[in-house]
């Protein structure tokens, strides 16, 4: 968690646009993702008086954490720093912020997993004001990771910073895994097709998505047991309000009826929440 301290490689270029960026991989689909620096300065008294005390000049680190502290693959963490100038003059000060994910061993963790290069963040922060950024740092579906860490605070040019903090969540281990079992029933200009995906892991999935393309010209018209939607080829099904929680070994099912022209079949691939399942037919 936040305090601990670790080394960065000096892998900053100067000059590189602050706030930047953050690239993640997300895995098989390369998923590129940003993330959602929210900083904010807000002028008068610190919030936490107590960091500056022995201090009346330069920035200080309040607090930096990553929420929540384990974080299941398929969601998002959010990073939060603070810090606080305890002088009379306004500061800017460029630091860096680097999100990685460990195996339980500590090595680097590069498949299906999200991490970016060292990305300058810079910081203006007023007098006796604070400086709040929280960022997103997305754990794709299929990342076998056991640790999010992330490190905040070296200067450009690998120069140190003012900070060097590292704040640190466990990634819950789901085990994922799910096989679908399809069914579609054809007629001239017309079909239903019914859909059972059973997933086992070790927690519960709380809200889904199943998405499958059409082998076809079909068009779905209407849908039961899932909110579905349709752009092209692509058909993703979401769970409805009754239905979003599946306990580990349970099933999910839903169904939809629609027409077609020229061609149609059941679907030979199919995705749970981003992960591939085996499909029968």
């Amino acid at each position: 968690m936040a305090g601990s301290k670790m080394h960065l490689p000096p892998a900053v270029a100067a000059g590189q646009a602050a706030i930047s960026a953050l690239t993640l991989l997300m895995g098989p689909a390369a998923r590129a993702a940003s993330p959602s620096p929210s900083p904010s300065s807000s002028p008068g008294p610190s919030s936490s008086p107590g960091s500056c005390v022995g201090s009346t000049t330069g920035l200080r680190l309040v607090s930096h954490a990553i929420a929540p502290g384990t974080v299941d693959p398929g969601t998002t963490a959010t990073e939060t720093v603070v810090v606080v100038n305890c002088g009379g003059a306004a500061v800017t000060q460029n630091e860096t912020l680097w999100h990685r994910v460990e195996g339980s061993d500590g090595t680097l963790v590069n498949t299906a997993c999200g991490g970016h290069d060292p990305t300058v963040v810079s910081l203006t922060v007023p007098a006796h004001g604070t400086y709040t950024g929280t960022f997103a740092i997305d754990v794709p579906f299929t990342c076998t990771g056991t640790t999010l860490v992330s490190t905040f605070g070296y200067g450009t040019s690998g120069t140190p910073g003012a900070f060097n903090d590292t704040a640190t969540a466990t990634i819950r281990q789901l085990a994922v895994n799910c096989a679908a079992t399809v069914s579609q029933r054809s007629w001239s200009g017309g079909f239903v097709l019914n859909v059972t995906v059973r997933y086992t892991g070790v927690a519960p999935l709380n809200g889904w998505t199943v998405a499958f393309p059409a082998t076809g010209d079909e068009h779905f018209t209407q849908a039961w047991n899932a909110g579905l939607t349709q752009t092209l080829q692509t058909v993703t099904a979401t769970n409805l309000a009754y239905n979003a929680v599946v306990p580990s070994g349970a099933t999910l099912s839903f169904g939809g009826q629609g027409t077609w022209t020229y061609g149609n079949g059941a679907p030979d691939a199919l995705t749970l929440n981003g992960h591939r399942c085996t499909v029968a037919t």
